[in-house]
């Protein structure tokens, strides 16, 4: 199963000044990192086998782990 894991950007950079270029604009933009930023990274997530009786409750949960 595809799911993204989040991990937060630490420690947070000072304000930068980077140069932008692009087929519309050549120009440099002030950059400011807000708290809290998070890198998404793409991971597996694999199911945890769980030992559950038939017809209980327990079943159900199994489904959603």
């Amino acid at each position: 199963m595809t799911h993204l894991a989040l991990y937060p950007i630490q420690p947070l950079s000072d304000t930068f000044i980077p140069f932008i270029q692009d087929q519309f604009v050549q120009t440099q933009r002030i950059v400011r990192q807000f708290p809290v930023e998070y890198l998404m990274v793409p991971s597996l997530k694999n199911p945890i086998p769980t030992a559950a009786k038939k017809s209980t409750w327990g079943q159900i949960k199994t489904l959603y782990r």
